[in-house]
């Protein structure tokens, strides 16, 4: 599709159309920062950043650095949208039709525009020392927006909300390219790794401290995640290159570290993975499935303390004795493996075996819904300090020398 006259490129100001051939189309342009007439190549397509709508019926894209286009998911021509004029920073379909989009261009922030096209609508401004606004992501009924806040560094970067119809935002916490789960999680990108944290959907706010619930997830270097979160819980994604090679994996229900990639292949670092509407129908990958309330026998779940690759430990709380516990829930791939399992019940017993204030003591173990447990004291003393299962006090035990980094 050929650009129109008065078309803006960065400093350059297209003209006219000189020609056009199989590597791409040659401009005449105006350069504004210099006052001359300059050739402007545009390179053959380039299409990025793919994004679906949420009634599942098309797919939207971004053309090159300047169009934002649609296309049937079931094949067809494509529609333009309407013309960015800058680089692409993510997109989101609303349930109302409208697609909230950005650019990199620093002095502007989300963009709104009829799904069926139309012309865009600015919705956020960044403030004075504020970055740009980027990875635009609808919440649940389509009124309030995730957002990125870029720092002067990726690791400064801020999670935000606006609401579309009164335009007020609120910060929410440090992190970048945020997604809402069904589970009452937002998860999202920090220091190279996928956190979670709670999120009261009414509230519009975040509950509880961030978890960190995957490592080595592929990041770009303005904080775009190659990730995706499912209407049900799904969560894929794409590892980062440095582990030798990009492979895009799921997480199952109740495995706190992928056992099993439903898709593998080389991906490129860049690629985000987008889950089409067929991958969205109640199913068995879940991402953080025991969420606050969850009962499991006379044991109510009160949140996530950590993961490991034998399984996902929960502080509890036990109703019949009224006492803070710790639950350690078996990974569905351990649970489907025979020898993992009998690991996993000789560790069970070697526990119960032992009887000493630095070590945990077993105090239940069982099964329910296919899910099985053990149940731990949540407290061990330690050298006379008190050490608590609590969020975010994993860690080296204090005053200990650590050979092996503890995550």
């Amino acid at each position: 599709m050929a650009l129109t006259a008065g078309t803006r490129i960065g400093h350059y100001n297209v003209t006219a159309l000189i020609g056009e051939g199989g590597m791409g189309q040659v401009y005449q342009a105006t350069d504004t920062q210099l006052n001359r007439q300059v050739a402007l190549k545009i390179l053959g397509r380039i299409l990025r950043n793919p994004f679906i709508s949420y009634d599942g019926d098309w797919v939207g894209y971004f053309e090159g650095r300047l169009e934002l286009r649609r296309v049937p998911i079931d094949g067809g021509p494509s529609e333009l949208i309407c013309l960015t004029g800058a680089a692409p920073r993510g997109a989101s379909w609303g349930p109302d039709g409208t697609v909230v989009f950005a650019t990199d261009v620093p002095t502007t922030g989300l963009w709104q525009v009829a799904g069926d096209g139309g012309e865009p609508v600015e919705v956020t401004t960044p403030t004075q020392g504020e970055g740009d606004h980027l990875f635009p992501e609808h919440l649940p009924g389509g009124t309030a927006v995730l957002f990125t806040i870029a720092g002067e560094l990726r690791a400064n970067a801020q999670i935000a909300l606006v609401q579309l119809d009164t335009g007020e935002r609120k910060l929410l916490t440090r992190g970048h390219d945020a997604r809402y789960s069904p589970t009452g999680h937002l998860v999202f990108g920090r220091d190279g790794a996928l956190w979670a944290v709670g999120f009261d959907i009414d509230a519009l706010d975040i509950v509880g401290e961030p978890v960190r619930v995957m490592a080595q997830v592929a990041t770009t270097d303005i904080g775009g995640v190659s990730f995706d979160v499912s209407p049900n819980g799904t969560l894929t994604y794409v590892t980062d290159a440095s582990l030798g090679r990009t492979t895009l994996r799921c997480v199952h229900r109740r495995a706190a570290v992928p056992h099993a990639a439903s898709v593998r292949r080389r991906w490129h670092s860049s690629s985000q993975p987008e889950l089409a509407p067929w991958a969205r129908t109640p199913g068995s990958c879940r991402l953080m499935p025991l969420a606050p309330g969850t009962t499991l026998g006379p044991y109510e779940i009160v949140s996530a303390i950590g993961a490991g690759g034998m399984g996902e430990v929960y502080e509890a709380r036990d109703t019949r004795l009224d006492r803070t516990v710790a639950i350690k829930v078996l990974p569905e791939h351990v649970a489907s493996d025979p020898d993992l399992k009998q690991r996993f019940e000789r560790e069970a017993k070697t526990i119960s075996s032992l009887n000493h204030p630095h070590t945990c003591t077993l105090h239940d173990i069982g099964s329910q819904d296919g899910i099985d447990f053990r149940t731990l004291s949540g407290r061990v003393e330690f050298r006379g300090q008190l050490l608590e299962a609590r969020p975010g006090r994993c860690g080296p035990a204090p005053g200990v020398p650590q050979r092996f980094p503890v995550p």
